[in-house]
């Protein structure tokens, strides 16, 4: 049974490899060639090639490594769930796509197979497993994101943090009161990161007044781009993409993340309200495609509502305030998201409390779904995994006990993927919801002080014994931590109330 049939242009490329390696098969090219894809953070675009070249039978392309080859597949495409009238068409997207990549390779390598299988090795054979397990690739230079959140108060010494580093979580809560600086020092942090490089791009959503987007300086010292979310259009992701490639599973999935998200900020949903939106999202998939926009969702709703003589009620109340701020660029107009490649601040105050709220959970929805589907991030020689996205949730204590399902399996799942979560709070207590701890999963945790009520999940955060009143009673500068992979509660300070 044919899988696929290559391009004429792909064949004629591997008949010729065929050739110069001295009978290396084109099934064989075919599944380096699909491989080279598979690597790739990005996945292939549905380019309109021709299917005139070899045929491919399922058998010849797989081999004996059909499943382990179909497992690297599901991996890239989670959570599409790949059926199996989809496999032909994706095997062939990733192997014209990594033909391409070997053409480039073999035009590097002086059209010497002998120096392209040198180069091929070379930039992806050595592999070491990764903290969580998984294997990545191990490059060369250093990933190391470093950090120096304040002095350490008995002697003096700066207080170093790799944050990235093996068998420890990127993630960060910062604990204080109002006016503690807890924003200040996230700032100095990100920064600091910014000269050096050693941090990734950063994306934060400034919740609550506008001072983080208004802060000119740091905005000038990271070359951050400002986004007003109050303005129409204004936010460059189409948070309901799906990609090229989908299927029932796919888009059932996402009407899912959709319903839980909206479930999260408007809490007095009905059982017909919660099935309608999962009946409308669905819906809109398929007449819409894989790309719909929040505004087709919303006329599609009213118009439904409309045509079974449906009155308003809370779902159409929250839908209106989305009409009213329609928070993202066009998906027709959007090339590629931005928040992978360079620093953003979402300035969020000026919205309503629960579309501030909708706008964040949206926007991480979309970057967990194209994370998940990318590769793992690489690793240096000493463990310390590629940082390529640090997201800043300022005032988090509004956000936190919403019980929104992605922030949840992002603090969990993203950390493979070279992403760390930052969470600003104003006590220990905010990390502690009905089910689930967001304290297990944070690495670097920093407390100002701030009011405790659960000494137990202070102690959690902060990794040992501890009386609430060392906590409630810092002076102004003063934090208390736990450091990565160091033992013992770190007594620090993080800024001079004389310099404030």
């Amino acid at each position: 049974m044919a899988l696929f049939k290559t391009s004429t242009e792909a064949r004629e490329f591997l008949e010729m490899l065929r050739r110069k390696s001295g009978g290396v098969r084109p099934n064989v090219w075919c599944r380096v060639a699909f491989g080279l894809s598979l690597s790739q953070e990005s996945l292939p675009d549905d380019e309109d090639t021709d299917s005139k070249g070899q045929e491919m039978p399922e058998d010849v392309f797989f081999g004996r490594h059909r499943a382990a080859l179909m497992a690297l597949m599901r991996e890239r495409h989670v959570p599409d769930m790949i059926g199996r009238d989809e496999v032909g068409k994706i095997v062939k997207l990733h192997v014209e796509r990594g033909v391409r990549f070997l053409r480039r390779e073999f035009e590097k390598s002086g059209k010497r197979t002998d120096e392209l299988v040198r180069r091929l090795a070379g930039r992806a054979l050595v592999t070491a497993p990764s903290p969580d397990g998984s294997v990545a690739p191990i490059h060369e230079g250093n990933y190391a994101f470093s950090l120096i959140p304040g002095e350490n108060t008995s002697n003096g010494d700066p207080v170093h943090v790799v944050l990235n580093g093996p068998g420890s979580s990127p993630h960060v809560a910062i604990m204080g009161r109002s006016g503690t600086g807890k924003t200040r020092l996230a700032l100095r942090m990100l920064r600091e990161a910014s000269k050096d490089r050693s941090g990734g791009p950063f994306l934060i959503f400034d919740y609550a007044k506008g001072d983080i987007a208004d802060d000119s300086q740091f905005v000038k010292d990271t070359k951050a781009t400002v986004i007003s979310a109050d303005r129409p259009n204004s936010i460059p992701i189409a948070p309901l993409a799906l990609g090229k490639v989908a299927d029932e599973i796919g888009v059932k999935s996402a009407a899912r993340r959709f319903h839980d998200t909206v479930l999260s900020v408007v809490s007095t949903l009905g059982p017909k309200q919660r099935r309608r939106i999962i009946d409308f999202m669905q819906d809109l998939y398929w007449s819409h495609g894989f790309a719909p926009d929040l505004e087709d969702f919303v006329s599609l709703v009213m118009s439904r509502y409309e045509d079974e003589g449906l009155g308003d009620d809370s779902l159409t109340a929250t839908l209106r305030d989305l009409a009213d701020f329609p928070l993202f660029v066009k998906a027709e107009k959007l090339k590629k998201c931005p928040f992978w490649d360079g620093n953003y601040i979402i300035d969020l105050h000026r919205l309503p409390e629960g579309t501030r709220k909708l706008a964040v959970f949206l926007i991480l929805d979309a970057l967990h779904y194209r994370a998940m589907r990318m590769p793992e991030s690489g690793l240096d020689k000493d463990g310390n995994r590629k940082m390529k996205l640090v997201i800043v949730i300022d005032e988090a204590h509004n956000y936190l006990p919403c019980k929104q399902p992605t922030l949840q399996a992002m603090v969990r799942e993203v950390r493979s993927k070279g992403m760390s979560i930052w969470l600003l709070s104003q006590s220990p207590d905010d990390f502690d919801q009905r089910g689930y701890n967001f304290a297990r999963e944070m690495g670097l945790a920093i407390c100002f002080a701030c009011h405790v009520d659960k000494k137990k999940m202070v102690e959690t955060l902060l990794g040992g014994k501890i009386q609430t009143e060392q906590v409630t009673s810092l002076e102004p500068g003063i934090a208390l931590a736990r450091i990565p992979n160091q033992t013992g509660i770190v007594r620090m300070k993080c800024w001079s109330p004389k310099l404030s």
